[in-house]
């Protein structure tokens, strides 16, 4: 018995932990950043200018995190879509495969960065700790 092709739909929606899991990275990001302004404080210029900084960055990742959860939900209501017919002779496989190739390009170096800045992080918790 042959498995049934996943339908479009279904792939989109499979898709949805990335967007999720880098809107709830970057919400989480944001509460950090504001806990950090507060601590920083606005007592002298050089606090203030910071302050100030740390909220405004704080607030752009909460935006991008929030905009990423709600493609998350977005894409798993495309679960239910039907297939739908594909034409096979407007499939141009070289462009598809260069589109792919760039994708997990993107997708590896995106990775890198996080499992960098996790170490990064590992490092500050270990001082934390040791302190």
């Amino acid at each position: 018995m042959q498995q049934a092709e996943e339908t479009c739909g279904q792939e989109l929606a499979t898709g949805a932990n990335v967007p999720d899991q880098l809107g709830a990275l970057f919400k989480h990001v944001a509460e950090n950043l504001r806990e950090h302004a507060a601590w920083v404080g606005n007592a002298t210029p050089e606090a203030k200018r910071e302050h100030e900084a740390l909220l405004s960055a704080a607030e752009r990742y909460e935006s991008i995190g929030s905009e990423a959860q709600q493609t998350a939900t977005s894409l798993r209501s495309f679960a239910q879509l039907p297939a739908a017919p594909h034409d096979p002779s407007k499939l141009d496989k070289q462009k598809l495969g260069a589109f792919l190739k760039k994708k997990v390009e993107l997708q590896r170096k995106l990775a890198g960065a996080l499992l960098e800045h996790a170490e990064q992080s590992q490092r500050v918790l270990d001082d934390l700790a040791d302190a």
